[in-house]
């Protein structure tokens, strides 16, 4: 999913609060398709529920999105605005 607009002049945000997880994946337009079980994690490929979001990140104008594993997390923030 291509990266919404009003969040491509955003700087990074480190941390999301459980609280607010669900509204920040609902603003980058992808709360239902994690519910749905539609996303995958970007580097291992499992599925990526609510409970299991690792890491949120853009590549290439995209919005990507990484399992709660520790490696997982670890590549993804290396590869990050690339």
């Amino acid at each position: 999913m291509l990266m919404p607009k009003r969040w491509r002049d955003r700087t990074t945000v480190r941390a999301v609060h459980d609280d607010d997880i669900e509204n920040l994946l609902r603003d980058l337009g992808i709360f239902d398709d994690v519910l749905e079980g539609k996303l995958t994690c970007d580097v291992c490929d499992e599925q990526v529920t609510l409970a299991k979001v690792g890491a949120i990140f853009v590549r290439d104008g995209v919005v990507r999105i990484a399992c709660t594993n520790e490696d997982c997390c670890a590549v993804a923030f290396a590869q990050k605005g690339r």
